[in-house]
């Protein structure tokens, strides 16, 4: 069973440094039915809100980001993902199969996958790992307010070059435009002018449709204030 948007996504064996890593997050694969390797490119859906979650996953290497989808069709960024981290604990907790936000790859990203419906039972009784669901969950809701009341506190600029330094990838922000706009929480057209602004600054340059290249990654971290850094 796959989840929705994830055609690509290629399903290996785990190896032995993984499985050490699913232990040492209290998932001992030799526990647990049908866990397996699941990686996935950049950009691309490692599940979506409202679609089947068929994996429990802890992120094994890699970056990907987390946002939520308004009534009004308009994306809200919730929160960056990294090496240590937990996809599915909302939803383990909640008893639902159904993802509630959507994340996708911001570089290649490996992550150990447990079948969430064959495991679901193992894994609620599972107190060491209950431990660590609950300390995820508080991370996750403490970096979600965060990155809420940047939309509130902080101008466009700053949480322009902050979100650009957080997802380029090697040096290159390609992230489609319109999705970046509604996660910062402006229009596209005020985006479009502010990356003109920066561009015009020194900041990064044209790199052809629609990406950009850090040119002063330095001034771009410190206007940005660090404010999607990851911890």
């Amino acid at each position: 069973m796959f989840q929705k948007g994830m055609k690509s996504m290629q399903q290996l064996p785990l190896s032995g440094p993984q499985r050490h890593a699913m232990a040492a997050a209290g998932l001992p694969a030799d526990t647990l039915c049908g866990a397996v390797a699941l990686r996935f490119a950049p950009g691309e859906s490692i599940c979506t809100a409202g679609h089947p979650l068929a994996y429990f996953m802890l992120v094994l290497t890699g970056r990907a980001k987390a946002s939520v989808l308004a009534e009004n069709g308009r994306e809200l960024l919730l929160c960056f993902s990294q090496a240590g981290d937990i996809i599915g604990d909302l939803e383990l907790m909640l008893g639902t199969f159904t993802a509630e936000t959507s994340i996708r790859a911001l570089t290649d990203v490996v992550c150990a996958g447990v079948p969430l419906a064959r495991n679901r039972d193992a894994l609620c009784t599972n107190t060491t790992f209950l431990n660590r669901v609950g300390a995820a969950l508080a991370g996750k809701l403490k970096r979600s307010t965060e990155n809420c009341s940047h939309i509130i506190l902080y101008p466009l600029e700053t949480r322009l070059c902050a979100y650009i330094a957080a997802t380029a990838h090697g040096g290159l922000f390609a992230e489609p435009l319109t999705e970046t706009a509604g996660l910062i929480g402006t229009s596209y057209r005020h985006l479009l002018r502010s990356l003109e602004q920066l561009a015009a600054e020194g900041f990064i340059e044209h790199a052809g449709r629609g990406r950009y290249r850090i040119v002063n990654a330095a001034a771009l971290h410190t206007r940005g204030k660090g404010l999607y850094s990851l911890p």
